[in-house]
């Protein structure tokens, strides 16, 4: 069984996006308040999907990502 490393999981943390995309916490907030990202939430918990953040980004030419 092939172990999922960290570029390839699906459903990310606050933390694993800002590590990601190298900003800050702020930065990702406002990015999400916004609309540039978009976060969903679970209770308390606030998670992202990163095919979402990927594709949001590369076209909105936030960033340039490979996969």
């Amino acid at each position: 069984q092939k172990e999922t490393s960290y570029t390839e999981k699906e459903i990310m943390s606050r933390k694993e996006v800002k590590e990601l995309l190298q900003i800050s916490y702020p930065t990702l907030n406002t990015w999400t308040k916004q609309g540039k990202i978009k976060a969903y939430k679970q209770g308390a918990k606030v998670y992202f999907k990163r095919s979402e953040i990927v594709n949001s980004l590369e076209e909105k030419n936030f960033i340039k990502y490979k996969n």
